[in-house]
């Protein structure tokens, strides 16, 4: 990444630090410069600044008429299908 995105950077010359014991997870991406892990700090302190606003409220799911009981249960059923499939193809 250019010098000049990374001086932008909110954290530019912090070195994130991780609870004891837990892996870096970004240590195979390190060298990948399309993987932006330099950046990851940045996004996710977005996402946190952001979250507050589009946050849904408590009463969204009441709210809504098509989601009955039915509803549920065919979404359920979609996610067990998929998860059969993958368990099937992960098998094979």
């Amino acid at each position: 990444m250019s010098a000049q995105l990374l001086s932008h950077s909110e954290a530019a010359g912090h070195r994130p630090t991780r609870a004891a014991g837990l892996p870096d997870i970004d240590a195979a991406d390190r060298d990948d410069p399309l993987a932006a892990t330099m950046y990851v700090c940045d996004i996710f302190s977005y996402w946190q600044r952001c979250e507050p606003m589009f946050r849904v409220g408590p009463e969204y799911m009441s709210r809504q008429v098509r989601c009955g009981r039915a509803l549920h249960q065919r979404v359920f059923a979609a996610c067990l299908c998929a998860a059969t499939v993958m368990q099937s193809r992960s098998q094979h």
